[in-house]
């Protein structure tokens, strides 16, 4: 049985590297996910290890969230979570 999501690291042109989480069905990365990596975790200078380890905890989470059949975007936008 292959994941629904994958953590991938990529390295930029400048040497950088970065890792995002994808959508295996797609090959794209997960906006909410990008965005918080990048302005929360990025943003606070950790490691390339550390924020691959929060993706793949938050990959744990959305997981659980699709064999429960929970949409995070529906209870946030109501603001139940």
């Amino acid at each position: 049985m292959s994941s629904r999501y994958t953590v991938k690291n990529i390295v930029c042109e400048s040497g950088e590297r970065l890792a995002l989480l994808l959508d295996t069905s797609t090959g794209l990365p997960i906006f909410d996910v990008t965005v918080y990596i990048v302005a929360e975790v990025r943003g606070k200078n950790r490691s390339s290890a550390t924020i691959e380890q929060v993706l793949r905890s938050l990959k744990v989470l959305l997981l659980f969230c699709d064999l429960r059949d929970i949409s995070l975007d529906v209870r946030m936008q109501e603001g139940r979570l």
